[in-house]
């Protein structure tokens, strides 16, 4: 089989998020990603098409890594690869290139977020010398356990709008300035200007 990389931005939209979907498949959780999808995050994650890949074996599009910059970093922000083409390299040959062409685009830092019971992902990112900066934690709460007593309706009906640039703002001024990505101000105010 023979892998070759080429520009994300050699790709029309639906094509590149046909490839991020199949790219998912199996995940931890159900990544659909749609042509508008992917043009809005593309815009507010600031993902640069020249910067990111998409695999090729043998001419068939079997992955896809996106590579998102803000000012002098830059982040990974989505890499899959399609099931059958997985554990041939492809993952590490995307990664490895986007490493490469983002030190010579002068980018001083890398950064990306995975799964931590994703060990073949998390294996990857260690042997290419990624280490760990910081653990993410989610919490989740099943439907069936929602409350649903008229407080709770009261309480959320009491809830007041904000304007998502101030809460970008106000994150810029008091926020630990090393929060994850999806969380820095430039993230939360970008995608609502």
């Amino acid at each position: 089989m023979t892998l070759e990389l080429r520009p994300a931005y050699e790709f029309d939209l639906a094509t590149l998020a046909d490839l991020f979907t199949r790219g998912f498949e199996g995940y931890f959780v159900r990544i659909v990603e749609t042509p508008e999808g992917l043009a809005a995050r593309v815009r507010y994650d600031t993902i640069d098409l020249a910067l990111s890949w998409v695999a090729l074996l043998d001419d068939r599009p079997v992955g896809i890594v996106c590579v998102a910059v803000r000012g002098w970093q830059c982040r990974i922000a989505g890499m899959g690869v399609v099931s059958d083409a997985r554990r041939h390299g492809v993952g590490r040959g995307m990664m490895e290139e986007a490493i490469k062409r983002c030190r010579a685009a002068g980018l001083g830092k890398m950064v990306l977020e995975v799964i931590e019971q994703n060990e073949p992902a998390a294996a990857l990112y260690r042997g290419l010398g990624f280490t760990t900066g910081r653990r993410l934690v989610g919490y989740r709460l099943a439907a069936n356990a929602l409350p649903a007593t008229d407080s709770s309706r009261r309480d959320a009906a009491a809830l007041v709008p904000v304007d998502p640039r101030e809460v970008g703002r106000q994150i810029a001024r008091e926020a630990d300035p090393d929060l994850p990505w999806q969380l820095a101000a430039e993230t939360l105010g970008g995608g609502f200007s």
